[in-house]
């Protein structure tokens, strides 16, 4: 009697374990590339095309991975508000169908602020702000900002 006891309590245990595990989401596992830019703490930009920053390696070699948008996706949805700029940087860069809804889902919500380097200067922004700036200095063409 007293070990059915005891295994009835052990079996409630690890069925209390495995529902509060259950309800845990985490972000999926993504390629090196994204996980290193997931939890970015600046964005750069590309002021030296020789020698391109760690981010600016890692948004182009996530660009060549297989189904690359749908892990720029994942970026953007599991990542820092610094991670969502290198999302839609990539998405943009793939010219990937995903862009316009993530751009406008951005563009509505309060993203915080993040540090940028675009002219080897560090200045804190918006995201929103941040963001904005590369989409403008991009189409003016402007070397720190123009990374594709």
């Amino acid at each position: 009697m007293r070990n059915s006891i005891q295994y009835c309590s052990l079996v409630l245990f690890c069925i209390g374990i495995c529902l509060s595990v259950s309800g845990q989401s985490s972000p999926p596992l993504l390629p090196v590339p994204f996980q290193q830019l997931l939890t970015s703490q600046s964005l750069v930009g590309l002021s030296n095309p020789s020698q391109p920053p760690n981010e600016v390696v890692q948004v182009r070699a996530g660009m060549t991975v297989p189904q690359a948008d749908m892990e720029f996706v994942k970026l953007y949805r599991y990542g820092s508000p610094v991670a969502k700029v290198y999302a839609l940087i990539g998405l943009t860069l793939l010219n990937s169908k995903y862009l316009q809804a993530f751009d406008t889902d951005f563009s509505r919500k309060d993203q915080g602020l993040v540090t940028c380097n675009w002219n080897g200067t560090a200045q804190i922004l918006d995201a929103r702000q941040a963001w904005s700036q590369w989409k403008t200095d991009r189409q003016a063409a402007k070397p720190h900002t123009h990374w594709d």
